[in-house]
């Protein structure tokens, strides 16, 4: 079972820590936990192209998958390894709570 995602968690690129849009009532490791289409980062990606461009933006950051048993606050919590719109949530997450 996955590991819950939390607030400073970075993508598979290594970078955008989620930083807005938790869940206002649920925390775990005393950090607000991520939540499905709400959490997302206002930084932008490390992740660079072959002509040294951006590749990513803090738009594509948004957490837009979830667990489908659990929810917060009406939304799926979000988890280590599932999807945002550009890649997955790398981590570290909450060791200590495993979800569906």
């Amino acid at each position: 079972m996955p590991i819950i995602s939390i607030k400073g968690d970075t993508n598979v690129h290594g970078g955008a820590p989620f930083d807005t849009g938790f869940s206002t009532s649920v925390n775990a490791g005393n950090l607000p936990i991520a939540l499905a289409n709400q959490t997302t980062s206002s930084q932008n990606d490390s992740e660079y192209n072959a002509r040294s461009a951006r590749q990513h933006n803090a738009g594509n950051q948004l957490a837009n998958a979830g667990s489908p048993t659990v929810f917060a606050n009406n939304l799926a919590v979000h988890r280590i390894g599932d999807a945002r719109i550009d890649g997955a949530t790398a981590g570290p997450g909450a060791p200590t709570v495993i979800v569906n």
